[in-house]
């Protein structure tokens, strides 16, 4: 009796120790904020020696939301000019005011000045 005794003893450590070992604790990372709607963009930057083409007139499709902003499509110079389309986008805080981008003349060539986001 006394040997079954020690035998249920040493079972009953054994599957508490089991049981416990399995027990992992996992720190959960905060979660992250969800990320903004728009951000600036970061265009790199883009000479030409050509002078830009006339900007083109769009077909402004219409908003998916009140929300949404119209950013204009524009002019890219990747070894020969190409249309980039515009496109509607929901600025990254309340009352963002979208500033196009633009080309400008100076010494050499033509330079992009991207278009970037103005907060009141």
């Amino acid at each position: 009796m006394k040997t079954y005794r020690m035998l249920a003893l040493a079972g009953l450590g054994l599957g508490l120790w089991l049981y416990l070992s399995s027990c992992t604790v996992v720190a959960r990372p905060a979660p992250l904020p969800p990320p903004p709607m728009a951000v600036q963009p970061q265009e790199p930057a883009m000479m030409a020696n050509v002078e830009p083409p006339p900007m083109r007139e769009e077909v402004v499709i219409p908003a998916p939301s009140a929300q949404h902003v119209w950013i204009q499509g524009h002019w890219s110079w990747k070894g020969r000019w190409v249309w980039e389309p515009g496109y509607w986008v929901i600025p990254p805080r309340p009352h963002a005011q979208w500033v196009p981008g633009h080309w400008r003349r100076q010494a050499g060539g033509w330079v992009w000045v991207a278009g970037h986001w103005r907060y009141r």
